[in-house]
């Protein structure tokens, strides 16, 4: 067309062509985009069904936690009972409720001296809590920033609080008072 002094053609057509590309590119970028925003909602939802197992687990783990504390409880009550000693109002002659939960004694928990109880009772009043919240998705999604992409404020609010409150019960604070708990119980 520009050979054949036909330019104005030849400007029309060039500038479809261009139009056509940009138009192409405008395409491809909003298909881009829309893949983009796609995934990262994928990717937002693997972690907020990994933290509804990490939850999960946590509440697996703190049932278990409450049966070793209240066989904790129930063996310090019966020690100072064995020792002579002021000790709570305990219901005795049942079944203790969370016998076979407690790997170590399954069976009630014997009212006269009993050796075998006698040692996994001191073992048990000696140990620790350990309760350790799973945080690793949390931790996760933090740090991608994909934590920012929740869009709904119910389930933002609810994850800060489930954490915020765990960590002000189970965190530094209660690990002292753990400890201050466990030397008054030796000195008993």
């Amino acid at each position: 067309m520009a050979d054949d002094n036909r330019p104005i053609k030849y400007a029309r057509y060039a500038i479809g062509e261009i139009i056509l590309v940009v138009i192409g590119i405008l395409i491809a970028l909003q298909i881009n985009n829309w893949n983009e925003e796609r995934q990262l909602k994928e990717s937002v939802h693997i972690y907020l069904n990994r933290l509804i197992e990490d939850v999960n687990d946590d509440v697996e783990n703190l049932y278990y936690e409450k049966a070793e504390h209240q066989f904790r409880y129930h063996c310090m009550q019966q020690l100072l009972k064995y020792a002579g000693l002021p000790a709570n109002e305990m219901v005795t002659g049942t079944p203790d409720p969370y016998a076979g939960q407690i790997p170590d004694w399954e069976k009630p928990i014997p009212q006269d001296i009993d050796p075998q109880f006698l040692k996994i009772a001191f073992d048990h009043t000696s140990r620790l809590p350990n309760v350790v919240l799973v945080t690793s998705t949390i931790d996760e999604l933090k740090n991608s920033g994909l934590f920012s992409y929740i869009n709904d404020e119910k389930i933002i609010d609810g994850i800060i609080e489930y954490y915020n409150f765990f960590e002000k019960n189970l965190g530094e604070s209660e690990d002292e008072n753990i400890l201050l708990f466990r030397n008054n119980w030796t000195n008993i």
